[in-house]
Formats: structure tokens, C-alpha cells, sequence
């Protein structure tokens, strides 16, 4: 009976012997293997394949086969995986930038465009920078995480475009005068006595021409017309004078014949009277201004 005992404490204890001494062998053997290139198997320390690459399901331990990564994939370590990881799409329908070139080593981050910022934390989409509103100054610009950051102009002060800061009012100097006060949205505008001045003279010699042209031309015109109706006038008149003077002549030349009284018509050399045929008028010699005033109520 004890030496069945015997027998049997030998056994455990040889089976813990080699179950610890192969424990011990698997541990220093791993703790060889480079954790970061290498990994254990069946007591080796096999090489993984590096950045870039994935391993082919086909190799062993001693004869490692290793691929690159294809279009869009990439693997930033060294691995033991036959795939590698997908670059995230930047979609330019979502503001997104289009990466350039991506690498097979390195996970791509998209970009949000110039003036836009992502909308969330896991940046799913991009959001445009908001625009400051007249009268309001840039605390903070813009970034890819966070949006523009205004604040209200205080009192005395204005919004400049050029320096996007709030800046303040212009005080008008010696010969100068304030035409329009300042507001959060645009600076003081000073304007120059002299100026005023000569603006004022300018008016002033423009609406005193004005009015000499005006009245230089209504005086022509004036004149003009006052001649017109002089000349009318004038001929009217010389023609009237004409017609009285051919109607006076035709009465001379044309005396009415009064058949009741006797004529004095002289007397000849030898004493005896001058004797009118009966039905013809006297004549008398006129032809002369009558031809005169034919001529000329011809004309």
C-alpha cells in the first residue's frame, strides 16, 4: 500500500516538472519575440509584415510573404492581418476637401474646406463660418473644429473691414467739421471748411451763368422777333404810302365829269374858248405818274 503511494507522488511530481519546464521554455521564448515586429509561434518568433502591407494567408513563419495595400487602403502598422484598413471618403458634396494623395500608411483625416468647420465632434459634415454683422468685431476666427466668435463694437468704436477689429471713431481736426457722426457699423466723416466753401461758390457761379445764358438768349430772341415785325411793318406802311399816292393820282387824271357846269378851259390866240368833246373826259398829262404807280403796285 505505501509503496502504491510511493509510485503515484512520483508521477504528479514529474508531470509538474515537465509541465513547468515547458511553461518556462513558451515564456522565454516570447519574451525573445520584438512585440512590436514579431509575434510567438510554436515556440519561434515570426516577423509580421510592415506598415503598409498585409500578409498573405499562405505564409508560415519562416517565410513570411507580405502585399501592399491596395487604392484607398491603408495599414499604419505592422500586422499579421491578409487586409488592410479603408481610408474614410471626404465627401465634397458635405464641404469636404479632396485629399490630394493618400498614403498607404497613414489614415487619411478630411479636411473641411477654407470657411468651413466641422458641424459636430465626429465631423460628419462641414459648416460654414458665420460672418460677423456690422457693428460686430472677430474675438476668434474660424478653425476646421470651431466657428467664428463675434462680439458688439463698444461705445466709440467701429467695425473696419481691413483690420476686422473694432477701431475708434475719427476726431475731426482744425478745419474740419464732423458732416456725419460715427456708429458701430462706419467711422466719423469729417469734411473740410474750405471745401464747403468752394462747393458753395461752385453752385453759386454756375446758377449766375445759368441765368445770364438764359437771359442773353431770351434777349436775341426778343430782339430777333422785334426786327421780324419791324420789317413787316415797314413794308406794310410803304406800301399803303404807294397805293394812296396811285389812288390820289388816279383822281387827278381821272376828274368826274360834270355835265351840268361849263368847263374854263382857256382860251386860243385869237380870242376864242377851248371847246370838250361831249363823252370824253380831259386829258391831262399824267402818264407819267401813272406808270410810275403801276409799276411800283406791281412790285
Amino acid at each position: 500500500m505505501c509503496v502504491y503511494h510511493r509510485h503515484i507522488n512520483i508521477y504528479l511530481l514529474v508531470s509538474i516538472s515537465a509541465f513547468l519546464v515547458l511553461t518556462c521554455a513558451q515564456a522565454s521564448s516570447s519574451q525573445l519575440c520584438d512585440p512590436q515586429t514579431q509575434y510567438p509561434r510554436d515556440g519561434q518568433c515570426c516577423s509580421m509584415c510592415p506598415p503598409g502591407t498585409r500578409m498573405q494567408s499562405s505564409s508560415s513563419c519562416l517565410d513570411v510573404v507580405c502585399d501592399p495595400c491596395g487604392t484607398n487602403e491603408y495599414q499604419d502598422k505592422y500586422t499579421t492581418d491578409s487586409k488592410c484598413k479603408r481610408q474614410p471618403y471626404c465627401d465634397p458634396n458635405t464641404n469636404f476637401e479632396s485629399p490630394v494623395e493618400q498614403s498607404m500608411t497613414v489614415k487619411t483625416i478630411c479636411m473641411c474646406k477654407d470657411g468651413f468647420h466641422c458641424s459636430g465632434k465626429e465631423c460628419i459634415t462641414c459648416t460654414k463660418h458665420s460672418t460677423c454683422h456690422p457693428g460686430y468685431e472677430v474675438v476668434s476666427e474660424g478653425s476646421q473644429t470651431n466657428d467664428t466668435v463675434c462680439r458688439p463694437c463698444p461705445s466709440g468704436m467701429f467695425f473696419s473691414s481691413t483690420s476686422r477689429k473694432c477701431e475708434k471713431w475719427t476726431e475731426c481736426g482744425p478745419g474740419f467739421y464732423a458732416a456725419e457722426g460715427g456708429t458701430g457699423e462706419s467711422d466719423t466723416k469729417c469734411v473740410s471748411r474750405r471745401r464747403t466753401h468752394i462747393i458753395v461758390g461752385v453752385i453759386i457761379c454756375v446758377a449766375v451763368a445759368l441765368m445770364m445764358t438764359i437771359g442773353v438768349g431770351w434777349y436775341c430772341c426778343g430782339n430777333s422777333r422785334r426786327k421780324e415785325h419791324e420789317n413787316l411793318n415797314g413794308h406794310s406802311v410803304e406800301d399803303a404810302l404807294h397805293t394812296d399816292e396811285c389812288e390820289d393820282e388816279r383822281i387827278i387824271s381821272n376828274p368826274v365829269e360834270d355835265e351840268d357846269t361849263d368847263l374854263d378851259l382857256g382860251k386860243t390866240d385869237n380870242g376864242n374858248y377851248f371847246a370838250q368833246e361831249s363823252g370824253k373826259p380831259p386829258r391831262l398829262s399824267h402818264q407819267e405818274s401813272q406808270t410810275y404807280c403801276i409799276n411800283m403796285n406791281n412790285s
